[in-house]
């Protein structure tokens, strides 16, 4: 397996892992407040987004929410 190859396969994990937590959230939630916000927030984060990106993202999803 190339360097490459596993670069990709990381990439592809990070993905999988980040849609599945989102679908997680939004799954069955009527009403978003502060928890919801800071679990996206969370997710986000934790698929390496980073914080500035993450907080800009839930920012702006909340202003048109």
């Amino acid at each position: 397996m190339s360097i490459f190859d596993k670069f990709k396969s990381g990439l592809q994990r990070t993905k999988t892992m980040l849609v599945r937590n989102i679908q997680t959230i939004v799954t069955g939630t009527n009403d978003w407040n502060a928890e919801t916000y800071e679990r996206l927030e969370a997710a986000l984060i934790g698929a390496d987004l980073g914080v500035s990106v993450s907080t800009k993202m839930v920012a702006a999803i909340r202003d048109r929410y």
